[in-house]
């Protein structure tokens, strides 16, 4: 119990982790690409940013000569190129220098200006991909944990009750019973009592932890036929492959019809009313598949025949 909910605990601060902008850790510089974008003017020219005009002019020139696109047939040169022009516009002028450097200084003042853009970074495309992938699966990890935790506590309540032995006037069952006297038995012969001595009257034994150890003994052997609740999860029952299952299985019977009895009874259950559907005898449900009745117009016939038409008749 413990455990698995630290364990959900964990994935769920992952969780949170991951939902925060993938590069939330790169310092916001120019995300609209108002002035040198995410790269700074000083770097893009190569100076320090307390540079004089006339080092900003001199690096400009050594930077435009090397880069200009008729020298240079480097494919980026291009780029390089118009990127050392813009720089040079933000840093030769006083004025826009001046902008610049309190942005720089004060980025809510840039937010203030131009707006938050959170998506228009330097992360790739598959960054978004990814954190959706990793967020699907950690909460897949989380509903896992959910269904583990709930079947320990299903079966420790399971245990309890039939330690208990309730009659079934106070809630316990034919099965809980039938689980207690297997559990007593078991516990008796480790104990070396003879079954053929009648067993002693009382209830001390149920406080016995041996008996208790009898009693999930006992109900471990119990699988999901036995009981659904106690069925073991797997990762194909948490709730994104789950979703994503029936979302397929819902695509393939309008392209293709159902394939199969599961989908032929789905189908006809669904055209038939759950109400309907869940009074059928077998007999009826056999007479059903055998007709197609899965395809509307044989429904339609069949339930004519019932009595049970949607449409009335000219």
């Amino acid at each position: 119990g413990h455990h698995t909910m630290r364990f959900i605990l964990v994935l769920a601060a992952a969780a949170v982790a991951l939902m925060a902008p993938a590069v939330s850790a790169k310092k916001m510089l120019d995300p609209h690409g108002i002035f040198c974008g995410q790269t700074l003017c000083y770097d893009v020219l190569q100076v320090e940013k307390g540079a004089n005009d006339s080092e900003i002019k001199k690096n400009y020139r050594r930077l435009a000569r090397s880069l200009h696109p008729d020298k240079n047939p480097d494919k980026d040169a291009k780029a390089k190129f118009n990127a050392v022009s813009k720089a040079y516009q933000v840093l030769s002028n006083e004025e826009e220098r001046a902008k610049y450097d309190s942005y720089l200084k004060d980025p809510t003042e840039y937010i203030k200006k131009y707006g938050h853009h959170f998506f228009k970074t330097q992360a790739a495309p598959t960054d978004v991909t990814i954190v959706i992938v990793l967020i699907l699966a950690i909460f897949s990890g989380i509903h896992y944990a959910v269904l583990v935790h709930q079947r320990e506590t299903y079966f420790k309540t399971l245990v309890a009750v039939v330690v208990e032995d309730k009659p079934l006037s106070s809630g316990g069952t034919e099965e809980t019973q039938a689980l207690h006297k297997a559990a007593k038995d078991k516990f008796l012969a480790a104990k070396g009592d003879a079954s053929k001595k009648a067993p002693k009257k009382g209830s001390g034994y149920k406080k016995e932890a041996a008996f208790k150890t009898a009693v999930e003994e006992v109900c471990a052997e119990l699988t999901g036929s036995d009981d659904p609740n106690l069925a073991t999860p797997t990762v194909w029952d948490t709730f994104v492959i789950s979703v994503s299952k029936a979302l397929f299985t819902e695509l393939m019977l309008k392209v293709s019809g159902p394939t199969n009895d599961d989908q032929k009874e789905l189908v006809i259950s669904r055209l038939l009313g759950d109400d309907v559907f869940y009074d059928l005898k077998a007999d009826e449900l056999k007479e059903l598949m055998e007709r197609e009745c899965w395809k509307a117009d044989k429904m339609e016939e069949w339930k004519k025949e019932n009595g049970l038409s949607d449409k009335k008749e000219d």
